[in-house]
């Protein structure tokens, strides 16, 4: 066992931390293909306002920051100061903004991560002589990222100083990632990223971290590990580590369902939280080290039902509570993080475990810990897509002789005395118990009875099941999953088949204690399908999700080109469950063809936008032309660092005007948003073409250029068609109006407008590379550049309805 000022390496003092992380911002963003992708400042304040105002007081003290951004801005000793070339203020600027609030920052950042060149001669290591590029192996082969070099003079300085730069602005919380690709250089889904390296360099490595973390009182998380040997290196040094895949697109999917039960040899070795959470429940406990389960999205989640059991699996394993969702994206599911009862066991560093830690095994659903008062909590949890059984004995299980009051942490109310316990546990769902060994609390027991519903009709009234309470008390109920909803205390259907699974609650009161919650279920029939997906040809057989309006399903605004099409129809997204088609036209009735029968054959003779509805009660269904523009249409690309700039709608065609471009290759997209949160096209070749719908990642739209100079840009929204032109004449006049002097330069550089004012401007190198940006307001602008490399770079002028650009020299 190694040892450091004389504490144990696997010590861990720390609870797991609550706080917020702009994860949702950054892979919604990157879902929709935005190439610049950073946090701006104003949205890190209002989430921090947010922060502030509803759960700074439940305890999420601390705001960490993600990956993403850019790491143009470095200090002196190759340390990234900023998240982006866009932020007015810098880390040490918004941790101390936190500070003052009574929050910290957190940070997002590999220590073993390179950000200066080969032949950098600047950087120095901190307290050294040495270069920071002498760290840099300029033959490594590593996709993405430069490594330290572990073994070289001044790596372990440069290693420590980087968690004491981070320390000494306040921050004491570090995210380190990609250690994987670190150790072995290899990616489950990408292969070899990198060279392999030894256990000893990793283990330097990860002890270095660590012993800085101790110097300094930062809490080390380590992200994207192997864990080989049962996490062997990772569970001394780390104070908390990575058990699953990344969120992504959150869902009952990934945190549940996604590979359940498959166990990797690498990262990661379990691809969702609740396999990852059950299987390293081994290595935990009291001071050791604490499981990670990503990031919580619970507004990606299909219900309460759900998101209680991910909030409450986090806690119970000792993990932290990492909220990703946003303060415009919440909804009304804010009270879900509130509950005082769940986070007073992160206060006590609770650390639960499963009665199994196979996650095939049904007994990993059920866990169970001892607080330190000598207080027992159970969770019982239900993976399944039925109800189920859970049942604890409290005498043969946990060693508790006699009765004990029982508390529902979810229901805030005590269930009375008892010795054993046997719930049903709703799909998904979850119930936390609290065995209080002693109380002075008293409550008089009681019981619902709940008889089976009926199977309903979809069109079926409202109505309340016939549940009741053996002390006369009221009953409540709330859907826990299905096409159903509670209005007034009765069960609405919502015109969807599915099944429903009702709760029926008592939450005591009057000298009662609050009752055992009872669950029935009943399927609906009759009604719509619970979704629909329409595809075909025009799309290459992606399936998009359809929506319902006044009960017919809808795909709005579908481009279709002239041409002859197929489609169909289906209640999946691939296919495995039933799909409608065998018709012909533009409208008529479609037939069931689940196993392979025929296609829906249509002919488009006008190129433009269309609705496509489909009635899967009737059968019917219309594709008819509607003649429809989007709202906003913005442009970008690698000629601009993919900043999004509006275009203005002429003659039913967008366009933007004289757009500075340099000769060469380019790549561009057109979007119907100012920030890629909507859709995109791309997909073509050539300065004239046809795009194709891009959004979440599509290719871009290649072009080459000869000839340096401003280009219009047109794109027709309806037919998909583009062009990129030349506009010299045009420009000419523009260029007599606005003077950029002197150039070459090598101290400041002025911008004169005649008529319209400058309201931004942006700098790129000859790579594309953005390397400045500043708004301003103003018709007479200065620029400092005595700090530039000397070289050629692009200076683009944002004016109030137009741009231009100009090369300029820095000598």
């Amino acid at each position: 066992m190694l040892f450091f000022f004389g504490i144990s390496y696997s010590q861990n003092p720390y609870k797991a931390p609550l706080y917020w992380n702009p994860y949702e911002y950054h892979i919604t963003r990157e879902m929709a293909g935005i190439q610049d992708n950073y946090l701006t400042e104003e949205a890190l304040l209002d989430n921090i306002n947010w922060l502030d105002q509803n759960l700074k007081s439940y305890g999420y003290n601390m705001v960490c920051m993600d990956g993403w951004g850019d790491v143009s801005q470095i200090n002196e000793n190759g340390y990234r100061k900023s998240h982006s070339i866009k932020w007015q203020n810098d880390y040490a600027w918004w941790s101390q903004f936190l500070q003052n609030k009574g929050m910290t920052l957190g940070m997002y950042e590999n220590p073993l991560w390179l950000h200066v060149d080969p032949n950098d001669n600047t950087k120095k290591i901190a307290g050294t002589d040495i270069n920071v590029s002498s760290l840099l192996d300029p033959n490594e082969q590593s996709l993405w990222f430069k490594w330290v070099q572990v073994d070289r003079p001044g790596a372990e300085e440069y290693v420590k100083g980087y968690v004491k730069y981070y320390a000494d602005m306040g921050i004491r919380y570090l995210r380190v990632d990609f250690l994987s690709w670190f150790e072995s250089g290899y990616d489950r889904n990408l292969g070899t990223v990198g060279p392999q390296r030894t256990k000893a360099q990793y283990e330097k490595a990860l002890r270095w971290m660590r012993e800085a973390c101790d110097a300094n009182g930062v809490y080390l998380s380590l992200v994207m590990p192997n864990l080989f040997n049962i996490a062997e290196l990772e569970q001394q040094y780390g104070h908390l580590f990575r058990i699953n895949e990344d969120a992504g697109e959150g869902t009952w999917y990934k945190f549940s369902d996604k590979d359940r039960g498959h166990h990797y040899t690498n990262w990661s070795q379990y691809a969702n939280a609740f396999d990852g959470f059950v299987y390293w429940s081994q290595v935990t406990g009291g001071k050791k080290v604490q499981l990670d389960g990503d990031f919580l999205r619970i507004n990606t989640f299909a219900n309460d039902t759900e998101k209680r059991t991910v909030i409450s699996l986090n806690v119970l394993a000792g993990g932290p509570v990492t909220i990703a969702d946003q303060y415009n994206t919440i909804g009304n599911d804010l009270w879900l993080y509130q509950n005082s009862e769940i986070l007073e066991l992160n206060a006590a560093k609770f650390v639960g475990k499963p009665l199994s830690n196979d996650p095939k095994n049904t007994n990993s659903q059920i866990w169970r810990g001892q607080l330190n008062n000598g207080d027992w909590i159970i969770g019982f949890f239900n993976r399944e897509t039925t109800s189920q059984i859970r049942s604890m004995n409290f005498q043969s299980q946990l060693g508790i002789a006699g009765q004990v009051m029982v508390r529902d942490l979810w229901q805030h109310a005590n269930l009375g005395t008892m010795s054993n316990i046997s719930v049903t546990v709703p799909p998904h769902g979850c119930v936390v118990l609290k065995l209080v060994k002693s109380t002075t609390e008293t409550c008089s027991s009681q019981t619902i009875t709940f008889p089976t519903i009926s199977d309903k009709n979809a069109n079926d009234p409202a109505f309340s099941p016939a549940a009741n309470s053996s002390a006369g008390q009221p009953v409540t109920f709330e859907v826990a999953s299905g096409p159903a909803k509670i209005i007034n205390n009765q069960i609405q259907l919502n015109g969807v088949n599915g099944m429903v699974t009702v709760i029926a609650k008592q939450a005591g009161g009057n000298g009662f204690c609050a009752a055992l919650p009872q669950v029935q279920s009943f399927n609906v029939s009759g009604g719509h399908n619970a979704q629909m997906f329409v595809g075909g040809t025009y799309n290459s057989w992606n399936m998009n999700e359809m929506t319902m309006e006044n009960n017919i399903w809808k795909i709005k605004n579908q481009i279709l080109l002239a041409g002859d099409y197929e489609l169909k129809f289906a209640n999946t997204s691939n296919f495995s469950g039933q799909d409608w088609g065998n018709a012909n036209g533009l409208s008529g009735t479609v037939e069931q063809t689940t196993g392979g029968g025929s296609n829906l054959k249509f002919t488009i003779n006008s190129p433009g936008t269309y609705d496509i509805d489909f009635n899967d009660l009737t059968l019917k269904y219309n594709i008819k032309f509607t003649p429809h523009h989007q709202e906003n249409m913005y442009v970008g690309g690698s000629f601009n660092g993919w900043l999004l700039q509006p275009m203005s709608l002429q003659n039913d065609v967008w366009t933007m005007n004289n757009i500075m471009v340099q000769a060469g290759g380019h790549e561009l997209k057109f979007a119907n948003t100012s920030n890629w949160s909507g859709e995109d096209w791309g997909n073509a070749t050539g300065t004239t073409g046809y795009a194709q719908l891009s959004t979440g990642g599509g290719p871009n739209i290649k072009f080459s250029l000869s000839l340096e100079g401003t280009y219009n840009i047109t794109f027709n929204d309806m037919t998909l068609g583009y062009q990129i032109y030349n506009s010299l004449s045009a420009s000419e006049t523009n260029k007599r109006l606005l003077s950029i002097y002197p150039n070459p330069a090598d101290k400041n550089i002025f911008i004169s407008s005649e008529k319209e004012l400058i309201k931004s401007y942006e700098i790129y190198d000859m790579t594309g590379r953005l390397i400045r940006f500043e708004k301003t307001d103003c018709k007479q602008c200065k620029i400092n550049v005595s700090d530039m490399v000397k070289g050629s770079y692009l200076l683009n002028v944002n004016l109030e309805n137009r741009i231009q650009g100009q090369k300029i020299m820095i000598k």
